[in-house]
């Protein structure tokens, strides 16, 4: 792609050309890409490869920092219900066994050395739906959202308010959202019905 390319200016970038007989000058940039390929381009298409280089710039940028799309508990259990997305709560198990986890989420402990893998698995075996996450106040799954997206890991959501609720909301426990016990029975079940061994 033309966001792979990496442009070699020099203070003088302008003032490199070729002159070939007769009055009129003709002016080329090298371009050089990460695999040493090397391309002379005229001052034309130069501008328009800048473009495009600078487009490709800000739209990675503007990934890195975009919102993550926000669902309330309430939007996140019944969406879970219906199957219109996959509701991951990545807290520990420690906290799974205090308060127990949202009925409709299946329990990945984000610490855990397989949680990228068993996540890389959902993708696989759910291509198109939305995978939501939540955590105890909202700030592990928007850290795990923003990063994701980051790395190409689109279709992502952040129940913010959390279990036990935020600034986004009252949480999980305090709406009065089902749960269940998590124990480990009843996660590896969950987990292989996702097609996560």
């Amino acid at each position: 792609t033309y966001s792979s390319f990496t442009i070699y200016l020099t203070a003088s970038l302008f003032n490199r050309f070729n002159q070939v007989r007769g009055p009129k000058v003709r002016r080329h940039v090298t371009i050089t890409t990460q695999k040493s390929t090397t391309f002379i381009v005229g001052p034309s298409h130069f501008l328009v490869l800048v473009q495009i280089s600078i487009a490709a710039f800000l739209l990675s940028v503007a990934t890195v920092f975009a919102s993550p799309q926000i669902l309330s508990a309430t939007d996140a259990e019944n969406m879970a219900k219906n199957d219109e997305i996959i509701l991951i709560d990545i807290r520990t198990p420690q906290e799974w066994a205090t308060t127990g986890v949202g009925e409709g989420a299946v329990a990945l402990d984000m610490t855990a050395k397989s949680f990228l893998g068993a996540l890389k698995a959902i993708r696989k075996s759910h291509p198109s739906t939305q995978i939501a996450f939540i955590c105890a106040t909202g700030g592990r799954s928007g850290h795990v959202v923003r990063y994701l997206t980051a790395h190409g890991f689109d279709n992502t959501a952040d129940v913010a308010e959390g279990m036990m609720g935020s600034q986004a909301g009252p949480g999980w426990l305090k709406r009065g959202l089902p749960t269940y016990a998590a124990n480990p029975g009843s996660i590896r079940k969950r987990l292989q019905a996702l097609a996560v061994n």
